[in-house]
């Protein structure tokens, strides 16, 4: 029994000593692989701070390009208004419900569309335009050459739509204004439902050059599908979100030329959607589809956020900068 016990307790150490051993192999294994794995992040993540950087960089090069590319193309027709003053009258789209403006589009005059501060900058150059039945008339009437619209504004989107409807194709700037200051916004096209991908593609013909970068946001995951598929085969850069958290995280990486919104996303995403975008500078065009709901509400919201209310500048400065020279001058119907 002594003999047993003692050759028991050898065989008891001899396993201890080789458990001992492989515990420790593992662990060394278990270091050197989260070793390697931590290298692997570190390297991983240089090569995407590379390329966003990159891509940071091929963004603004891409950007002076295009406004160099704007700037060229405007000049024969900024030196051609002095040789035509008078413009040769326009044939109105057959079944164009908008009425023919009498008068050619004024470089000088803006009209303010649902600004409900009182427009005092500017002077005669300035109309406030109330956005009811009668936009398309007084707009016909004043012939501005910019229009500006304050989205926050009771039917002021719906008004837009409406004057798309109609074949007006004068350029509208957005902004957001409740006071006497205002958040500058870029260009805005507005489009009913239901949703219409010609339409879509349409409004963005007036903006987006080859190769831009377009952010569509919606729900319709089949409809934004296709129209990411016929965007691409335009020579657009697509990237899709289907709410505002993605909206963010797509932000963080790349600065689009335009985006596109479903308004029938609802408030919960709309609203900080409307003000993260307001922050990008610069600011997107804006295509906004309708949804079912008044859009003012919204966009009024979205002045509260604390990084839209930073960008609120005074009335007058936004409009002088709209007065400015140096945009082309697009008015009239189709």
């Amino acid at each position: 029994l002594e003999t047993a016990a003692a050759e028991r307790a050898a065989e008891v150490e001899r396993l201890t000593e080789r458990l001992a051993s492989e515990q420790a192999r593992l662990e060394a294994a278990l270091e050197t692989s989260a070793f390697e794995r931590a290298a692997e992040v570190e390297r991983l993540t240089e090569r995407l701070g590379s390329a966003v950087a990159h891509e940071a960089e091929a963004s603004r090069r891409v950007a002076e390009l295009e406004r160099e590319l704007a700037d060229l193309r405007r000049r024969p027709e900024l030196d051609a208004t002095p040789r035509d003053p008078v413009p040769e009258p326009q044939t109105p789209e057959v079944g164009s419900a908008t009425p023919m403006p009498s008068v050619a589009p004024q470089a000088g005059v803006v009209a303010v569309v649902a600004l409900w501060p009182p427009v005092a900058p500017g002077g005669e150059r300035v109309t406030a335009v109330s956005p009811d039945a009668d936009l398309a008339a007084r707009l016909a009437a004043l012939a501005p050459g910019r229009i500006v619209a304050n989205l926050a504004a009771p039917g002021a989107l719906e008004a837009l739509a409406a004057l798309r409807g109609g074949g007006w194709t004068a350029p509208i700037r957005g902004c957001l204004a409740a006071t006497a200051h205002a958040v500058p916004l870029g260009a805005v096209e507005a489009i009913p439902r239901p949703l219409d991908a010609d339409a879509i593609q349409s409004a963005l013909g007036a903006h987006a050059a080859r190769g831009a970068r377009v952010l569509v946001v919606g729900t319709d995951v089949e409809f934004f599908a296709a129209l990411r598929e016929a965007l691409g085969r335009g020579g657009l850069s697509v990237s899709m979100a289907w709410d505002a958290h993605q909206v963010d995280d797509l932000l963080a990486m790349v600065r689009p030329d335009i985006a596109v919104i479903d308004l029938a996303l609802g408030p919960r995403e709309v609203r900080p959607i409307v003000a993260r975008l307001a922050t990008v500078d610069p600011v997107p065009t804006a295509v906004l589809i309708l949804g079912t709901d008044p859009a003012a509400p919204d966009f009024s919201a979205a002045m509260t956020y604390p990084a839209v209310a930073t960008r609120a500048i005074a009335l007058g400065q936004l409009l002088e900068k709209a007065l400015a020279p140096g945009e082309p001058v697009a008015g009239g119907t189709r």
